[in-house]
């Protein structure tokens, strides 16, 4: 029965439970420290503790009842037990004793088996060791006798006698060191070592002739042999030695490179020709993995740990200046010639295994380390950014060379022709594709920069003509620490020799014009439709469909050149208004030229309008064969924009005064009617009946009209403060404007 169903439930409405005394770590201590963090006040605990105390009682004293005869029986049934218990102890002990004496006897007969065991174990052990010695001796004998009746001239075995033996001498070589502390062992394994000796030299031997007369079954045995006596790697350092190193002797030779009419290329092809010459049948039988010959043989690996160790030693030792990047077209060559070899011998393994055999080999990873390829990439490096750099220094506003694309700058031409160089057949290498791809990407910065940097500089003079000093970037350092190479040990390339010509003063000035300005907005309006359909063409063929996502890298870097456009059209609104705003400042001198002069009624516009508007126009012709009908028009609504702004306040100005003339004109003639002067109301009237006001307001229409058609006529509708200067003016006009109008 358990101790929960037992103790009855705390009363509701206590600060405690039954489930509080019943917890296995119960203790007095965590008791009061849990009651305390209940805030239970000492004087309601004891109070619970005693009403819970009583409930317990009272259970106490119904369990009892409940089996008062079973409490009352439990001494009855007691009696007489220790007398039961005296009476089986007795017999107890005698079982014991008898117990103890069977177990003793049957250890004793088991220690007497074990010890009996062990003796024959070794007994039998001993037969075996004799019988491995005599097996031995045999075998030894047995080997030797066959050795000295087979041995045929110059030490050689027949293969199918040295196939015997050596399935022999691998057992007793096994049984040997199974018995290795035998003194016997010990006296005979110099005639062990013998064999052995005899045996390989032969099986050499054996296997030179074969390669020599191309005995496929000889050569079979031979290989059969070696992997039977697991000396494998032997076999393959033979053959380097032996076989392939006078042949690469030969032919990878500083002196057969210069007299090769294909170069390395052709000395390389050479060192592949001697594959089938001199290994083909051995290489067939030891990669025929699906045994369509008989006489295949798994384990061997001749073209990786025999041929191309030889084939990188040998270049290092005769060829390493192929290595020097000095000469980087040369260079260029001897890496892509290199590359293509190792392509076509990894084409001639069978399975992938032999490929990360060759690519993990230690020869293979010291060659491939040989190369100099991160000084190969600072010559390209200064090669593709000096010219660059030189045309922003210089040359940055001349006219663009070729017609496409429909580039107007040289600088901008630049910047494709030296990003296509990053990835010119003759010039990028796969394992520098990282690197190739980031200077494409700084060309095009550093294109921003300067971009960038012209606006900054850029200001407007009398003569219309900015003077802009280009400084260098710090975001575009790389493209800048441009360092001329030492001399070359080879020949020195052309684009070499430009590098050294690359010297140019960093505080070089450029002058601009607006026009210069506006032919680079083109320019970069067409690269940033361009390279982002030019970058991909030349990444993915060159980095032979890698899977890296350049997308990001690309959008970066054509999203902050696009975010120099609107500070070149900024640029371009605000240098293009300031004319035509000083212009509209004489809208201040049209009240002077009709007030008291007794002009004629104005039927034309006036000349600041007409000069505005040649402004303009002559804003427009000049340019507009340098962008397009959009950006133009997007221009010339800046421009006109400003103009209005300065316009409308202008001309509101001066009908406000215009205004407020009249009304204090008419004041003046009110009074001097009351005076008796009433015979100057006509002043100021022409023959027309136009007051001098009138002719000035119908001034301001005139222009306003004209200048509004003329922006109409270059498509420009949708600019702020254009109808309201219109409503304007021909508010104040009148049935005047519309006269004019019919």
């Amino acid at each position: 029965m358990k101790m929960d169903s037992i103790v009855p439930n705390c009363p509701s409405g206590l600060c405690i439970t039954k489930q509080d005394f019943l917890k296995a770590d119960f203790s007095v201590d965590n008791f009061f420290i849990e009651q305390n963090v209940k805030d239970t006040p000492l004087d309601t605990l004891r109070d619970d503790l005693g009403i819970y105390l009583k409930v317990l009682r009272s259970s106490m004293i119904e369990l009892i009842n409940e089996d008062y005869a079973d409490f009352v029986n439990l001494s009855t049934n007691l009696v007489g037990l220790d007398t039961t218990i005296a009476n089986l102890e007795e017999p107890l002990k005698r079982v014991q004793t008898e117990v103890e004496k069977a177990s003793a006897g049957i250890e004793s007969t088991l220690e007497d088996v074990r010890s009996k065991l062990e003796k024959q174990a070794r007994i039998r052990e001993k037969k075996e060791s004799l019988s491995n010695l005599q097996h031995i001796w045999e075998t030894l004998g047995k080997t030797e006798r066959m050795l000295s009746r087979e041995t045929q001239g110059e030490g050689v075995i027949p293969t199918d006698v040295a196939e015997r033996i050596a399935a022999d001498l691998n057992h007793l070589l096994f049984s040997a060191s199974k018995m290795k502390e035998s003194s016997m062992i010990q006296d005979i394994q110099p005639r062990i070592d013998a064999v052995c000796d005899k045996l390989n030299s032969s099986l050499d031997l054996s296997l030179i002739q074969g390669l020599q007369t191309g005995d496929t079954t000889s050569l079979s045995q031979c290989c059969r042999i070696y992997a039977t006596i697991d000396r494998i790697s032997c076999a393959e350092k033979l053959v380097r030695e032996k076989v392939i190193g006078p042949v690469l002797a030969e032919i990878l030779t500083e002196s057969n490179l210069e007299n090769n009419a294909q170069g390395l290329k052709g000395v390389l092809k050479e060192v592949l020709n001697t594959i089938p010459q001199y290994l083909s049948e051995l290489v067939k039988i030891t990669t025929d993995e699906n045994n369509i010959e008989d006489k295949s043989v798994k384990g061997f690996d001749f073209l990786v740990n025999s041929f191309w160790p030889e084939v990188a030693d040998y270049v290092d030792r005769n060829l390493n200046f192929i290595f020097s990047p000095g000469n980087p077209t040369e260079f260029f060559k001897y890496y892509r010639d290199s590359a293509n070899f190792i392509s076509e011998l990894e084409l001639s393994l069978q399975n992938e295994d032999s490929i990360m055999r060759l690519r993990s080999h230690e020869s293979f990873t010291k060659f491939d380390e040989s190369w100099n390829l991160p000084v190969y990439f600072q010559i390209r490096f200064q090669e593709i950014a000096t010219p660059f750099e030189i045309v922003l220094g210089s040359g940055a506003l001349e006219r663009a060379e070729f017609p496409e694309p429909k580039l107007f700058l040289r600088a901008s031409e630049q910047v494709l022709a030296a990003v296509k160089k990053c990835f010119d057949d003759s010039i990028f290498l796969f394992p520098l594709g990282d690197k190739f791809v980031k200077l494409s990407l700084q060309i095009v910065s550093r294109y921003g920069v300067w971009s960038r940097k012209c606006v900054e500089e850029y200001e407007n003079e009398k003569d219309g003509v900015a003077n802009v000093g280009l400084v260098k970037s710090n975001t575009s350092k790389d493209l800048q620490n441009i360092q001329v190479p030492a001399a070359k040990t080879h020949k020195r390339s052309a684009s070499d020799q430009n590098v050294t010509e690359a010297s140019q003063p960093e505080d070089q000035k450029i002058h601009l014009t607006l026009s210069n300005l506006v032919m680079i907005h083109s320019d970069i309006v067409l690269l940033v439709h361009h390279l982002p359909i030019l970058l991909p063409k030349l990444y993915n063929p060159a980095l032979r469909g890698a899977d890296v996502d350049l997308a990001p890298a690309i959008d970066g870097c054509i999203a902050d050149l696009s975010s120099v456009l609107p500070k070149i059209e900024e640029k371009i609104v605000c240098s293009a208004a300031i004319e035509p705003s000083k212009l509209i400042k004489q809208v201040s001198d049209i009240p002077r030229m009709y007030r008291r002069t007794n002009r004629d009624t104005p039927s034309k516009p006036c000349t600041y309008v007409t000069s505005l508007v040649e402004h303009l126009n002559n804003f427009r012709n000049q340019h507009l064969q340098y962008c397009t009908e959009h950006s133009m028009e997007k221009w010339l609504s800046g421009i006109v924009e400003n103009v209005l702004g300065q316009y409308f306040v202008n001309v509101n100005d001066v009908l406000t005064n215009v205004t407020k003339m009249e009304e204090s004109l008419k004041k003046l003639k009110k009074v001097r009617e009351k005076g008796g002067a009433g015979s100057g109301a006509g002043a100021g009237k022409g023959g027309s009946g136009l007051t001098d006001d009138d002719k000035i307001r119908l001034q301001l229409y005139l222009d306003v009209m004209y200048f509004t058609r003329e922006v109409y006529s270059w498509g420009i509708t949708n600019v702020r403060h254009l109808t309201k200067i219109q409503s304007v003016v021909t508010s104040a006009a009148g049935s005047f404007a519309s006269q004019i109008g019919s």
